[in-house]
């Protein structure tokens, strides 16, 4: 009998031996999908800012009409960026505020802020 216990033991820790080699080799197999997937996905989230980029935005013209007067914002951001020229401001972050009621647009930018007259 002990011969018989034995041989059952080898055969069994054989079986477990086989059962632990596929399950390493399927460990193995997921790990490699899920990093090429992983590789895919971030080559795609490249691409699409790159698409992106390449859209060309529309030409818009803006115009504010008030009182009988009408004010483009090319010119007003034209005469507002030549005011930041001669007064030695940096236009980096302008922001305009245009208000008709005082014929008057506003703005700021990093070098400082002030008016101009319309």
């Amino acid at each position: 009998m002990a011969t018989k216990t034995t041989t059952t033991k080898t055969g069994t820790a054989a079986k477990t031996a086989k059962a632990t080699k596929a399950t390493k080799a399927a460990t193995a197999t997921k790990t490699a999908k899920t990093a090429k997937a992983a590789k895919t996905t971030k080559s795609a989230k490249a691409a699409a800012p790159a698409a992106r980029a390449t859209r060309t935005q529309p030409e818009v013209s803006f115009y504010l009409q008030y009182a009988n007067r009408e004010y483009s914002f090319a010119e007003i951001r034209q005469l507002v960026l030549d005011k930041c020229e001669a007064e030695e401001m940096d236009p980096k972050d302008l922001r305009i505020y245009v208000k008709p009621g005082d014929d008057k647009a506003y703005y700021t930018c990093a070098g400082g802020s002030s008016s101009i007259a319309l």
